[in-house]
Order: structure tokens, then sequence, then C-alpha cells
């Protein structure tokens, strides 16, 4: 019985939102943000964070064909009118992709992706959870990828307890030249790292000593070093010592 309602209550909150009215509301909203540039966007898109079906309804506008400054000026309207669960599908699911689109274009990615992305880092956790980490930890992850958010990564600053966790997340996957160039980047920028996660960076470097022929590692390393020499203890620094490269 309770499987009878829910299957008629979601047919009803179906029909709600497939009105053929509706939905022509909706096609005209695609058109017109497809060619956005500035000004005020449709009523129909800035209400729809407060429409039970916000995920079926938003996709229904086509986000995939927004132009790069709709993305902006919606990224800019929903974020602090959803929830963490909303947030991180809208991440995941629009800003993440027209993140990595944007990179492999010829000229360097757009200004309003950009400005996206700096909003968004105003919700690190997710931010992290939703767009950087799936991007790392995809196997076809690139160098322009690396390159990129390694940029973003230089540019703003999280809290360690999140950088933390991206570190823990790196180094326990396959060393790359991309995962190397991130990790070289938020090495660089001097993080107060508790002395279990310095234990954890030495045993990956010494796990990876046969990788030292790999330049972006060997850059690793020797950032690493540099930065947190101080902090390393004595059976530490005689750990790598013994590492050869």
């Amino acid at each position: 019985m309770n499987s009878y309602l829910a299957k008629k209550q979601k047919k009803n909150e179906l029909d709600i939102y497939l009105k053929p009215k509706l939905l022509k509301i909706l096609e005209r909203t695609t058109l017109f943000m497809k060619v956005y540039r500035s000004g005020k966007i449709p009523k129909i898109i800035r209400i729809l964070p407060s429409i039970k079906n916000f995920e079926e309804m938003l996709w229904l506008t086509r986000p995939d064909t927004w132009s790069n400054s709709a993305v902006y000026s919606i990224t800019r309207s929903f974020l602090p009118k959803l929830d963490k669960k909303q947030m991180s599908r809208f991440f995941s699911l629009i800003l993440a992709p027209r993140f990595q689109e944007t990179i492999f274009q010829r000229k360097s990615y757009s200004i309003h992706v950009q400005k996206a992305l700096k909003i968004s880092t105003n919700y690190p956790s997710i931010f992290f959870s939703s767009i950087v980490l799936p991007i790392c930890e995809s196997k076809h992850c690139s160098m322009k990828e690396g390159v990129a958010i390694s940029a973003i990564l230089m540019k703003y600053r999280f809290p360690p307890k999140i950088i933390i966790t991206v570190i823990v997340r790196l180094i326990n996957n396959p060393v790359s030249a991309p995962k190397c160039i991130i990790l070289k980047t938020i090495i660089n920028k001097n993080y107060l790292l508790p002395l279990r996660i310095i234990d954890i960076l030495v045993d990956f470097f010494i796990a990876n000593h046969n990788k030292f022929y790999f330049s972006h590692f060997k850059m690793l390393f020797l950032s690493f070093t540099k930065n947190y020499s101080t902090s390393l203890s004595t059976e530490d620094k005689q750990k790598l010592q013994k590492v050869k490269f």
C-alpha cells in the first residue's frame, strides 16, 4: 500500500512539472540561457531551488547548453538557496563538467567559469568532494586539469582539515603527473599539517622511491623536504636520507 501511494505521489509530481505550458516555458528558458550574456535571469530559474523536484526541473532547462555567463549568474543566485545535497549535485553535474569543458578549449578558460568556481570555493567541503577530488581521482585526469586545479588551490586558502583529507585521498591513489602537481601546490602553501600527516607523506615517498626518475614526483619530494624540514622527526629524516634519486 505504501509503495502504491509513493508511486502515485511521484506521478502527481511529474504531472505538475510536465504540463505542456510549463514545458513550453522551460523550452524558451533553455533558448534564452543559451545566449544569455548579462541582466536578470528568468523567474522560473530563480525559483527552482524552492521546488521539490529541483534536479529534474533544472535539467529540463538543459544546463549543458547554458552560456558561461549564465553558469556564473545562476551559480551566484543558486548557492545561498541550496541545501548540501542540492549543492553537491549542482557542483558535480553542472560546474565540474563545465570547468573540464573550458579547460580543453584553445583559449584560456572563461572568466565567468572562474568566477563561478570562486563562489563555489566558499563551500570548501562540497567544492572538493564534488569537483576537485572526482577529477583528480579519475584515471583520465590530464595535465591540463592538474594545472587548472593547482591554479585554484594556489589562489585561495582552504581549511587545513579539508586539505588534510585531500592529501590523504591523493596519496592513496596511483602516482601521476597531475596528482604530483596538485600535491606540490598544496605543499608549497605550507599549511600547518599534523605530525601524523607528515609521517604519512614520508611513508608515501619511501613506498614510491622507484618513481624518483619521474620529474614531477621528484619536484614534489623536494618541495616537501624544503617546506617541512623543521617538522620532520629524527626518524623521518633518517628514513628519507636512505632514499636515492
